[in-house]
């Protein structure tokens, strides 16, 4: 969870919120979607493809997809499956991020 919200998904490296007790559980999640929103974002800016149009390739509803995008929807695994037939870089690269995210949470803890 970033700390500014419009971060999310756009960010190379937002600032995230301090895990607390209260949100260990979720933060590991949000980091996590958030690797897959920025892929997502910066594949389908490159491909100059506007939100619509990865909406109608996907078959993914516009507004879920513009919530998971910015973090206000959880991500689920068939999100990333739509996404990736359609933009297939999003999955290997956010992949990579989860795992240095989750490296980093590992060493961390």
């Amino acid at each position: 969870m970033p700390k500014n919200p419009r971060d999310f998904g756009r960010k190379r490296s937002p600032a995230f919120v301090e895990e607390t007790p209260e949100n260990s559980r979720s933060v590991p999640g949000a980091m996590t979607q958030h690797a897959f929103a920025k892929e997502t974002h910066f594949a389908f800016d490159e491909r100059g493809m506007s939100m619509g149009d990865l909406s109608a390739a996907t078959g993914l509803n516009y507004q879920r997809l513009t919530r998971i995008l910015r973090g206000s929807a959880i991500m689920r695994v068939d999100d990333i499956g739509m996404i990736s037939r359609v933009i297939p870089e999003v999955f290997e690269a956010g992949v990579a991020d989860m795992v240095k995210l989750a490296s980093a949470l590992i060493q961390h803890d």
